[in-house]
C-alpha cells in the first residue's frame, strides 16, 4: 500500500517545479510515481509545460509559503495567549520529599513563581517567532529594490568608466566629485541667497 501524500511532499513538488525540474525528475526526488506527482501538481495549479510558466510556478510557491507563514504566525500568537492565561489559573503542584520520599500534591490559586517565569519565557518565544514571520513577509520587496539599485549603480559606474572624459555625453556636472559638490557650513552661510530676488 503506498504511503500517504504529506504536506512536505506538496512543498517539495512546489520547490522542485519552481526550479524547472520535469515531472519525472521530481518523482525521483520525492520518491513518488509520476502520476502522483502529476496529480499533486494539478492540485497546486502547476503545469509541466515549461517556458514562462516556471516563473508563475515560483510565484505560486512563494504565495503558498507566505500563506503558510501567516497561518503559523497567527497560531503562534494564539499559543502565546493560551499560555499567558495559565499565569492566573489554578495550578496543581507535585513533590516527592521527606525522609521517606513521600509524594504530595497541592492545589494553588495560581502557579508558583518559577512556573510563571517559565510560562512567560514560552510566551515570549512564541510572540518573538510570530513577529519574525511577520517581518519576513513585510519586507515588501525591499531586498529586490536594493539589489536592483545596486545593479543600476554598477551599470552607471561601468558606463562612466567606458565614456571618455571629454566626450559630449559627459557633462561637467556629471564629472563633479562628491568632495567638489560638498559645501562647508561656513561657505553655506556666506553664499549669496537667491531667495530675495
Amino acid at each position: 500500500m503506498p504511503k500517504p501524500v504529506t504536506q512536505r511532499d506538496y512543498q517539495r513538488v512546489l520547490e522542485l517545479h519552481g526550479r524547472g525540474m520535469s515531472r519525472n525528475e521530481i518523482a525521483r526526488e520525492v520518491g513518488r510515481s509520476g502520476s502522483t506527482v502529476s496529480r499533486m501538481a494539478r492540485e497546486l495549479g502547476l503545469s509541466f509545460e515549461h517556458g514562462g510558466k516556471v516563473q508563475a510556478a515560483t510565484q505560486a510557491a512563494q504565495a503558498y509559503n507566505a500563506a503558510r507563514r501567516a497561518e503559523l504566525a497567527r497560531t503562534l500568537l494564539d499559543d502565546a495567549l493560551r499560555l499567558r492565561r495559565r499565569l492566573w489559573e489554578p495550578s496543581t503542584v507535585h513533590a516527592f520529599g521527606g525522609r521517606d520520599n513521600t509524594f504530595t500534591e497541592a492545589r494553588l490559586a495560581e502557579p508558583p513563581y518559577r512556573d510563571k517565569r517559565e510560562i512567560m519565557a514560552a510566551v515570549g518565544i512564541a510572540v518573538d517567532k510570530s513577529l519574525r514571520l511577520d517581518e519576513y513577509d513585510a519586507d515588501g520587496g525591499v531586498e529586490e529594490a536594493r539589489s536592483m539599485l545596486t545593479a543600476i549603480a554598477e551599470g552607471l559606474r561601468h558606463m562612466a568608466r567606458a565614456t571618455p572624459a571629454g566626450s559630449p555625453t559627459t557633462s561637467s556636472a556629471a564629472r563633479t566629485t562628491p568632495s567638489q559638490a560638498r559645501t562647508s557650513p561656513a561657505e553655506a552661510r556666506t553664499a549669496p541667497s537667491d531667495a530675495g530676488d
